[in-house]
């Protein structure tokens, strides 16, 4: 692993602290199998259509209708949306109806690729595609290098998928340095973002010691089904908070009630109950 991330919303000068949603970390290609599987599961009648669109594009990327090229790589980075509450239904509509013509002028329909493009936010967000694996990074000596596709599980290979005969399994939260040749809006980054999966030269990402030196009260919502975050590594990084002498235990919310969205899809339930565990007023853990 380069690293790990704790998600914690800190200020300053501050009372409590809060972890909505985790600790993510990268290269975990078994967590968006299991998004996969689940979207196969709901929807059994879209595994040929994957099939079919990952197909065509294989033969023929489409010019996308603001620039930039739908490939078959870029199309299975769709899954990214499997992991947020909705996100199955989401491909699900994507999927009903991608084409228009027939034979030879078969293609994907601009409503399809409309939709498509408006479900990556790599160009709106591009310090996310920019950025994403160099903050796991820690210490001197290691660069993030495109972990992701060094690291590409066999299962994850579309082209071998397609001539086996077996269902294509969408990316998760990956990227990737052909991101800089399929999206118009990031070919300019292109230099800067090799130069930072490059980089080997990062500081410290954080001290234990004063990590389980916390005295902070401290509470976190933790996932049970969460595609981006590795649960037994976010109970490691809760158990070790506030462990030391003169620490305070973090008090933990495991629930299976959400996804990796939840802030978003219920932030003032989530937020309402981690404010009551630090204040006292709700009894969590029991």
């Amino acid at each position: 692993m380069l690293g790990q991330k704790i998600k914690i919303y800190l200020w300053h000068t501050y009372e409590h602290l809060f972890a909505p949603d985790g600790r993510p970390d990268i290269g975990f290609f078994s967590y968006a199998l299991t998004a996969s599987n689940h979207a196969i599961l709901r929807f059994p009648q879209h595994v040929e259509t994957v099939r079919e669109v990952v197909s065509h594009l294989e033969k023929k990327p489409q010019t996308l209708p603001s620039g930039g090229t739908m490939t078959a790589r870029r199309f299975l980075q769709l899954g990214l949306c499997l992991g947020g509450g909705g996100g199955i239904e989401q491909m699900h509509y994507l999927l009903e109806s991608p084409w228009v013509g027939e034979g030879e002028s078969k293609r994907l329909s601009f409503d399809f690729l409309v939709s498509a493009e408006a479900m990556s936010s790599f160009e709106t967000n591009p310090m996310y595609a920019v950025m994403h694996e160099s903050i796991y990074c820690s210490g001197k000596g290691h660069s993030s290098n495109w972990s992701a596709g060094r690291r590409l599980d066999p299962r994850f290979d579309h082209k071998k998928a397609l001539a086996n005969g077996e269902p294509i399994m969408f990316f998760g939260e990956h990227t990737f340095d052909w991101m800089y040749e399929d999206y118009d809006k990031l070919r300019g980054l292109k230099d800067a973002a090799m130069l930072i999966g490059a980089k080997k030269d990062w500081g410290k990402l954080y001290d234990s010691a004063k990590l389980k030196a916390c005295s902070v009260p401290t509470a976190a919502a933790m996932y049970y089904d969460d595609v981006y975050v590795e649960r037994l590594l976010s109970e490691e990084t809760a158990a070790m908070i506030g462990s030391g002498p003169g620490g305070v235990e973090t008090k933990v919310w495991v629930t299976n009630e959400y996804q990796h969205s939840g802030i978003r899809d219920d932030g003032y339930k989530i937020l309402d109950k981690l404010l009551g565990m630090v204040g006292g007023t709700i009894n969590v853990p029991s």
